[in-house]
């Protein structure tokens, strides 16, 4: 007789990019393999934003888990769940018996520890990756009611709640492929930095394989530094409404960077490795002084801070275009 799991929790771990959950979720997997590193040093490299609604982030446009290597999925409608009356709950403790995680849509009004919690209808992701048949909850990742990206836990009669409220939704099972492995892409790398360096528009490359992915009114690569520049211009003079996420991203970016740097230092791609890090370390930095005076703002509305972000942002500019150049030149010169 086969022994029932009265509690079950997926490993994960807290991922290097969190801005957004579509990131959080899948990395928070593909970080426990650990030789995934390759993998991330050859994405999250180009941002891009719209102009008209400066939100910067990656340009990553296949990172979900229906199209990613790392990932096996299997994909469960709404109506099919209802239409062979499975229950949400059992099913989800099926799939994670058998190492996959959920991630669907629901409606938050019924998550605890959300802030639209029965407050108000909002349809957001949900990432679940354990389960508890004594307590009657699942274990769920995503932000809490305080914005932090964080290990809460959903009854299941709440879930399922969430779930069937919606019109059309559905479970998105996956787990890792276990034979998938990565290694680091220069090639990729190279063109990526390039579009970076020189704000190429790279959802250009994918117009003639699929036009959902191009996004020709966008602002790509180092020009993003001067649409952010802009919109503090604007929160100056109260022209639009006060949004935190540029500055995180451009923060995870110069994370991203640091990592990316070490590996390709480590495999001999390149030399004074110490002054590049320090360089892009001093610029992570003052990002960051950026993003804490942005949190300032929210709180006293000082008009002081957004001129030092201004600043700030004027001075890191050209410094973060003579280091990706440096860069560049010896990676083109050492992968020929």
């Amino acid at each position: 007789m086969m022994r029932m799991n009265f509690k079950k929790k997926l490993p994960i771990e807290t991922p290097p990019i969190r801005g957004y959950q579509f990131f959080a979720y899948p990395l928070s997997v593909i970080s426990t393999n650990k030789n995934y590193l390759p993998w991330l040093c050859n994405h999250y490299i180009q941002l891009f934003c719209n102009p008209q609604e400066v939100k910067v982030h990656f340009y990553e446009p296949y990172n979900r888990y229906t199209n990613n290597p790392w990932f096996d999925y299997e994909v469960i409608s709404k109506s099919s769940i209802k239409s062979f009356n499975m229950n949400p709950t059992d099913l989800i403790i099926k799939y994670i018996n058998r190492g996959y995680y959920i991630v669907s849509l629901v409606d938050e009004y019924y998550i605890p520890k959300r802030r639209a919690y029965k407050k108000v209808h909002m349809k957001h992701d949900i990432f679940i990756f354990g389960y508890d048949i004594s307590n009657k909850n699942f274990d769920i990742l995503g932000y809490d009611e305080n914005v932090i990206y964080n290990h809460t836990y959903v009854p299941f009669k709440c879930f399922e709640k969430s779930f069937l409220k919606l019109d059309s939704t559905s479970l998105i099972a996956f787990k890792l492929n276990p034979n998938y492995n990565c290694e680091l892409d220069i090639v990729s790398i190279v063109s990526q930095l390039n579009d970076y360096l020189n704000s190429n528009n790279s959802s250009n490359k994918l117009k003639p394989y699929d036009d959902t992915q191009n996004f020709s009114d966008h602002v790509f690569g180092l020009d993003t530094y001067n649409q952010v520049i802009h919109y503090f211009e604007l929160l100056l003079n109260k022209e639009v409404e006060l949004d935190l996420i540029s500055l995180h991203f451009m923060y995870e970016h110069k994370k991203c960077m640091l990592l990316r740097l070490q590996l390709l230092a480590e495999k001999g791609y390149i030399n004074d490795i110490n002054y590049y890090l320090k360089a892009y370390d001093e610029i992570k930095r003052k990002i960051i002084i950026a993003r804490n005076l942005q949190l300032k703002y929210k709180i006293t509305k000082n008009n002081n801070s957004l001129k030092k972000i201004i600043s700030i942002l004027k001075d890191i500019y050209p410094k973060e275009k003579n280091i990706v150049e440096d860069i560049l030149n010896q990676l083109q010169t050492k992968s020929k």
